[in-house]
């Protein structure tokens, strides 16, 4: 299987895992901003790279970028912003502790709390790590 499908179907399985009544996307940011009316949580896979580490072992290091956004919106109070940041937190912290579980290698995470974006309807978490994977031959 292609690396591509391989690490999307993984993000995916953990994604689905963790917030089984939200909704999973990929794709870039624009991508993801079409699907305002899709339930919540919303987490979202970003464009990422590989970097395969040899023909012969089939290993592939890739750098993930994911956003795991709550609903918000322009006229929230800072209390209300804050508990969604702090629940798209543990999500995230969930979501990596699954993929943990499925052997998958994770490693270097960068959490960022994201306040208001997409047109100041969505608050939560942005996260980045690199996944070692094993992608099996074709």
């Amino acid at each position: 299987m292609a690396a591509y499908q391989t690490i999307v179907d993984l993000i995916r399985t953990s994604a689905n895992a963790v917030s089984p009544t939200g909704f999973f996307v990929h794709g870039r940011r624009s991508d993801g901003s079409l699907e305002y009316n899709e339930s919540f949580p919303q987490i979202h896979l970003y464009p990422f790279t590989t970097n395969p580490t040899g023909a012969s072992d089939h290993i592939n290091v890739a750098n993930i970028v994911m956003a795991f956004w709550g609903q918000d919106s322009p006229e929230s109070s800072n209390e209300e912003r804050e508990a969604i940041i702090a629940a798209m937190d543990v999500l995230s912290d969930s979501f990596l502790s699954n993929l943990d579980e499925n052997q998958i290698e994770i490693f270097g995470i960068r959490k960022e709390p994201q306040y208001r974006t997409l047109s100041a309807t969505l608050s939560g978490y942005a996260i980045t790590f690199n996944m070692r994977v094993f992608i099996s031959p074709c």
